[in-house]
């Protein structure tokens, strides 16, 4: 979709690298490092449905490895930055990974959780991206695969159906613990950059500094792709100095942040930090991902620009956005996006109740992810009978007057940490 739909100026920078500002990515620079990432991997032996994953801090060059992946007839799987040995082997399983490109900081690690799996260790290759060191040891490189001929590509999907077709799969953790991927088809894919501009507006300059891995991340960077903002991607960082530091240079106007960050932002110019003005340039702030009391929100409000928009989005890894307050209000999280059904129900009988009376949240759309990879049970248990709508686990209502939903509370066994699920 990407691919044949160029912006108006196909050389201007849609992704900057914001630690080293001069390293940046037009679109004609992604469309062609794609079609050489296809190329190359199938040169390297990848085939149709491979589940081909990337273990990698942010970096301009996260998703346009991914869309290589893909426009190599495979599935993207990217993985959290954050993994341990034993996550590793987890995602690796259960997004069904049969190879693994890593950064040359995790590479070793990827090949100690790859021999303990038995895996192929030719298949574990380095993630070295245009403009920063190139790998220069023994395995595969992401540099060797940009020096494919990408004028021998050709479109692995012609004549089939976009809704069978998986196209990523996103890890999200349940009451077990332990990861799940969240399968996403092609069609999936574009309904929700068709979708795009109810989450950041057009011509924003948004400031990428949370996990790229992740479906928020995948979407700014998707976003980027298909020429409507610019992009300024981060390695990960929750010092409120340095983030603040990056809104001012680069004149950001547009950020989506988990609220843990959002605390510590606005602790962090109350106790002075940085001086007001240090936020004059936004005009979208967007946060989600776990609860944020009034008083932070409202001291936040405060510090912002009398034009901005404070805002919050509901959604998970397999609904992704569910719901959007242009502007936010106390005790809720947002009318539904156009066409997103929400119904409450009885978790017990499964039977719908009113506006105003608190149950579970069910979504239904052409967001929603398909299932998880490997895991009927799991996938079966996530829909109610019938298939159609996703059961979100989460407990709140929908309001009757003004059509917002208010998030109250989990009926399955998780909670948050810094915005990431854990199991107790």
């Amino acid at each position: 979709r990407m691919l044949s739909n160029p912006p108006q100026d196909v050389h201007c920078p849609i992704m900057v690298d914001a630690d080293r500002p001069g390293r940046t990515l037009s679109w004609q620079e992604y469309s062609v490092s794609v079609k050489r990432v296809a190329v190359g991997l199938r040169e390297a032996g990848v085939v149709d449905r491979d589940g081909v994953g990337l273990l990698s801090p942010n970096d301009i060059y996260f998703h346009v490895f991914g869309d290589g992946a893909i426009a190599a007839g495979a599935v993207f799987v990217p993985i959290p930055g954050f993994v341990k040995e034993a996550d590793l082997a987890n995602c690796i399983t259960a997004g069904d990974v049969k190879w693994l490109f890593a950064s040359p900081e995790l590479i070793e690690l990827a090949l100690a959780t790859a021999e303990t799996l038995a895996m192929d260790i030719s298949r574990i290759l380095v993630f070295d991206p245009p403009g920063l060191d190139p790998y220069n040891g023994p395995e595969l490189s992401f540099s060797r695969l940009m020096e494919a001929d990408e004028t021998v590509w050709r479109n692995p999907y012609s004549g089939q159906d976009p809704r069978t077709l998986t196209a990523i799969r996103l890890f999200t953790s349940g009451t077990t613990g332990k990861y799940k991927a969240a399968e996403t088809s092609h069609a999936t894919q574009v309904a929700r950059l068709d979708s795009n501009h109810a989450v950041l507006p057009l011509g924003s300059k948004v400031l990428q500094i949370t996990g790229i891995y992740h479906v928020a991340g995948q979407t700014v960077c998707n976003r980027a792709y298909a020429g409507m903002l610019t992009a300024y991607v981060s390695r990960v960082d929750n010092d409120p100095a340095t983030v603040l530091d990056k809104i001012q240079v680069f004149g950001i106007d547009a950020v989506l942040f988990p609220t843990v960050l959002i605390k510590k932002l606005t602790a962090a110019m109350l106790d002075g930090v940085r001086p007001r003005d240090t936020l004059q340039s936004l005009r979208y702030v967007m946060f989600g991902g776990s609860f944020c009391g009034t008083p932070v929100l409202e001291a936040l409000k405060d510090l912002l620009p009398r034009e901005a928009h404070l805002r919050t989005a509901y959604g998970s890894t397999e609904s992704w956005f569910a719901s959007i307050a242009q502007d936010w209000t106390p005790g809720y999280v947002g009318s539904p996006m156009e066409d997103v059904q929400v119904k409450i129900i009885d978790p017990q009988t499964l039977e719908p109740l009113v506006p105003g009376i608190e149950g579970e949240i069910c979504l239904r759309s052409a967001y929603v992810f398909d299932g998880y990879c490997k895991n009927p049970e799991a996938s079966k248990s996530a829909f109610l009978p019938g298939g159609n709508w996703f059961r979100t686990g989460d407990k709140g209502s929908l309001d009757g007057e003004n059509g917002q939903i208010a998030l109250t509370g989990r009926y399955k066994e998780i909670f948050k940490v810094n915005s990431v699920q854990v199991s107790p």
